[in-house]
């Protein structure tokens, strides 16, 4: 799709998700004020996602994660 918007259905099957994955991660990008900005939702049934804001989102949700789970958020200091 022009303007880098993608279905529903596309990101799904490109990126390999379930559709309870896609839409939990979703839900997760639309309560981040930061990322909010990648759904765009026409009324109830018509959804797109900005592609190149929902990678940001993926990329900030894995330095989370790496964080979060893999140790690497140190108190008061770097690694």
């Amino acid at each position: 799709m022009m303007n880098d918007w993608k279905r529903v259905d596309e990101i799904i099957a490109e990126y390999g998700y379930s559709k309870s994955a896609f839409y939990r991660r979703r839900a997760e990008c639309l309560a981040n004020p930061r990322f909010r900005k990648a759904i765009i939702m026409d009324g109830k049934r018509t959804t797109f996602i900005v592609e190149p804001i929902w990678q940001e989102f993926l990329i900030w949700r894995s330095n989370q994660y790496e964080q979060d789970n893999l140790g690497l958020n140190v108190r008061g200091g770097h690694v």
